[in-house]
């Protein structure tokens, strides 16, 4: 009996993930069950299967594939963006090769993401370390390494988006791989003010934290009409009623994803990000810029159609409540 709760003790202090990780890299292992593998981490299985982008009873992946095993139940949206950008679990590959779907949260500076931030490359399921842009290789041209981004390189070299896809004939659908050399035209003045402007004002967002008060989502909607469903809110609505960004950000996704349906994800000034879930229509699109009159989308159809709203701090879902404040009416 002793020997039986010292093995019990081992395995769960060796694959339980942390609750200061976003998630734990867990390798599908033939004889692997849902059930068997949220036991081994101390997680939900439907915390696990949503991140991965697994329906109700749908099978786990071919033994082989990458899961990312969220560290807790606040942690499950950010897994869960983690997997679908990289292709892992039951997501599929990045048609595009995710060139516009950021992180969630940058790394820090100077910093490179590992251990339960990024997982390894893996055979038949592959996954790029994101790295931070290098250095230009002069003459306003930069070679691509793995892991950039057309969005990365823009911000970082301070021009917009839109001029690095001018400079170089590309659209939306373009994809850079390693090696290539980008055209970096000259960052104009205004939009160089600009990003001096953002830099000087997000420190002192993140810092105090309650200075970030999205308005919500919903124009017409009514704190008393919301309820509290899982770590978001929830407010039902008829079909079609307009969704608008909670703040001024980028787009970090737009799209679909299990569980939630049409999905859009925008990423604010300092440590914070919102999501928007329930969607039937989505108008923007990743790598664009919203303020909070931007609308964003329109309420899906569906049994109990409806707004679902997330705020993540550092990654981390957290209560909206103390963050909307008054300024979640018009």
């Amino acid at each position: 009996m002793k020997l039986l709760l010292l093995v019990l003790i081992l395995l769960s202090a060796s694959g339980a993930g942390s609750a200061d990780q976003p998630f734990s890299v867990h390798r599908v292992a033939d004889g692997d069950t849902l059930a068997a593998i949220a036991g081994r981490y101390g997680a939900a299985p439907g915390d696990i299967a949503s991140a991965n982008g697994l329906a109700g009873g749908e099978k786990l992946p071919p033994p082989g594939t990458v899961m990312l095993i969220p560290g807790s139940t606040e942690h499950v949206l950010s897994t869960l963006y983690e997997a679908k950008r990289r292709g892992l679990g039951a997501w599929p590959k990045p048609r595009e090769g995710g060139e516009y779907l950021e992180p969630l949260a940058p790394p820090p500076s100077g910093e490179q993401q590992t251990g339960s931030t990024a997982p390894p490359p893996t055979e038949g399921n592959t996954a790029e370390v994101p790295v931070k842009a290098g250095e230009e290789s002069g003459g306003g041209r930069y070679t691509v390494r793995a892991g950039d981004t057309l969005f990365r390189i823009a911000k970082n070299g301070g021009i917009s988006l839109a001029d690095l896809m001018e400079a170089n004939g590309l659209r939306e659908g373009s994809v850079i791989r390693p090696g290539d050399v980008l055209v970096l035209p000259q960052a104009k003045a205004g939009a160089e003010k600009s990003g001096a402007a953002e830099q000087k004002e997000s420190p002192p967002s993140a810092a105090k934290g309650t200075a970030f008060h999205p308005r919500w989502p919903l124009r017409a909607g009514t704190a008393a009409s919301r309820t509290v469903r899982g770590t978001g809110l929830f407010e039902p609505a008829p079909a079609g009623t307009p969704v608008y960004a909670p703040a001024p950000g980028t787009v970090l996704h737009s799209g679909w994803m299990k569980e939630y349906g049409n999905a859009v994800f925008i990423r604010h000034g300092g440590d914070f990000a919102t999501f928007c879930g329930g969607l039937g229509v989505s108008y923007v699109k990743p790598g664009q810029s919203v303020t909070a009159e931007t609308k964003i989308g329109l309420v899906g159809e569906g049994t109990g159609p409806g707004l679902t709203f997330h705020l993540l701090r550092k990654g981390k879902t957290v209560d909206p409540a103390p963050f909307l404040g008054t300024s979640t009416e018009p």
